[in-house]
């Protein structure tokens, strides 16, 4: 593994440790499905689609984690 990157938390929780590239991937993905206005959680579906090929693990958990970073 490579680089890890320190999330925030929103509510002021601990955030958590996850590999730099992967928090790029997922971030890059997450703001291009936003581009197109508000979106649901469940919404957030899109992102597993864009990124479900560019590497093993959950997709789901890391959206999540990059979801609190970007709204704290």
């Amino acid at each position: 593994m490579g680089e890890k990157i320190e999330t925030l938390h929103l509510e002021g929780k601990q955030g958590l440790s996850i590999d730099t590239t992967r928090y790029e991937t997922i971030c890059e993905a997450v703001l291009g499905c936003l581009a197109g206005g508000e979106l649901t959680h469940a919404q957030l579906t899109c992102v597993e689609q864009i990124t479900s090929v560019m590497f093993l693990g959950s997709i789901a958990w890391h959206v999540e984690v990059v979801k609190h970073d970007l709204e704290a």
